[in-house]
């Protein structure tokens, strides 16, 4: 297993970038309206039902426990991705 002290420095250079985002960019957000959309979670469950079904057709089993791989590397190394994606999205938007 991965020692966590080894991430430490990846996020801490991660969390300083985030501090150079201007607070104008990051402020407080309206609350929600309600519309005749659908909800946001059950979306997200038909997301997660669907990455199963690819799961399992791409690797023939779904996502378990005890399966050799390490689940913090893999699921910080989706962390960092998505806040690379993220910040990506305000400086597109607020270019």
């Amino acid at each position: 297993m991965s020692d966590p002290e080894h991430f430490a420095p990846i996020v801490y250079r991660h969390f300083v970038r985030l501090k150079e985002i201007p607070m104008t960019q990051i402020a407080d957000q309206p609350p929600p309206v309600p519309n005749d959309r659908p909800s946001i979670l059950a979306l997200v469950r038909a997301d997660l039902e669907e990455r199963e079904r690819v799961g399992v057709q791409r690797y023939g089993t779904p996502l378990q426990a005890h399966n050799g791989r390490d689940a913090l590397v893999d699921a910080y190394q989706e962390a960092l991705d998505l806040a690379a994606y993220l910040r990506q999205a305000i400086a597109e938007r607020d270019a």
